[in-house]
């Protein structure tokens, strides 16, 4: 009897555990420019509480061959009608088809790398 209350009582503390350790996640990179524009990408924030949006930081870096278009990228989050999504831009239009992202996302509870391989249509 004992056995079954304590492995009852654990399965629990994991369940709720588990339930706790998800927090904020987010979606794959909407790309919304093309080829020799100015970059203007999305990626939801998901289950995005007011903690974590408070304390919420975001880097983006390049990846191999992105660093220097990476260093000019502004990030900002913004709201509509469905929540929260973080917005990647530039002032430069982007030259090359192929880049590299990575998204460091930190908040009070926790920590999110990312990384985001874009293919820019050029039409």
């Amino acid at each position: 009897m004992k056995l079954r209350l304590i492995a009852a009582m654990s399965g629990m503390l994991c369940m709720t555990a588990s339930l706790t350790a998800y927090g904020l996640a987010i979606s794959e990179l909407d790309l919304k420019s093309k080829l020799n524009q100015p970059l203007n990408a999305r990626i939801r924030l998901i289950s995005l509480s007011q903690a974590e949006l408070d304390s919420l930081t975001v880097a983006v870096q390049g990846g191999k061959g992105s660093e220097q278009f990476a260093r000019g990228l502004q990030q900002e989050i913004q709201q509509d009608e469905n929540g929260h999504f973080l917005v990647i831009s530039s002032q430069e239009p982007v030259r090359e088809p192929v880049m590299t992202l990575v998204l460091e996302l930190n908040w009070s509870t926790g920590h999110l790398t990312r990384q985001y391989e874009l293919i820019i249509d050029p039409s």
